[in-house]
């Protein structure tokens, strides 16, 4: 007798099921401290999966009972906020040197302005005191 409509296999009638279409990773059979496969698995209330010696080990090293995973998490976010602050430190340091850099340039223009204007001075007088020496009468060139 053939078999009824309500007794086919559940895979006749095209459904599969997601734990048979969905590979498993190792994700599913390892704890994510020890990263290995569980031993003795315990769920916590958040429904994250650890070996119970693990999580107990965790625990007490901590003294927090908040789960791994979220604790990991948070680091990460403070991780992240700490490079970030980092980050705007660096940048505000960058431009502090960029501005110190600025105003040393900007002296540096100004005492080669003061140089030059000492020169074409010194040149003057150069020539000033040439004539004086090649003049015969010194004092009829002073009183002129």
């Amino acid at each position: 007798m053939p078999p009824s409509n309500a007794t086919k296999d559940v895979n006749d009638l095209g459904i599969r099921s997601a734990y048979v279409s969905t590979p498993l990773s190792d994700d599913h059979f390892t704890c994510p401290i020890c990263l290995d496969l569980y031993v003795n698995i315990v769920s916590i209330p958040c429904g994250h999966n650890y070996c119970k010696g693990c999580v107990e080990i965790y625990w007490k090293e901590r003294n927090i009972f908040t789960c791994p995973d979220s604790a990991l998490a948070e680091a990460d976010k403070l991780l992240e906020e700490s490079l970030r602050a980092i980050e705007r430190a660096r940048a505000e340091i960058l431009a502090r040197i960029e501005v110190k850099r600025k105003e040393q340039e900007d002296r540096a223009g100004e005492f080669i302005e003061k140089i030059e204007q000492d020169i074409v001075e010194l040149e003057k007088k150069k020539k000033e005191f040439e004539k004086l020496l090649e003049a015969e009468d010194h004092i009829s060139f002073l009183q002129v």
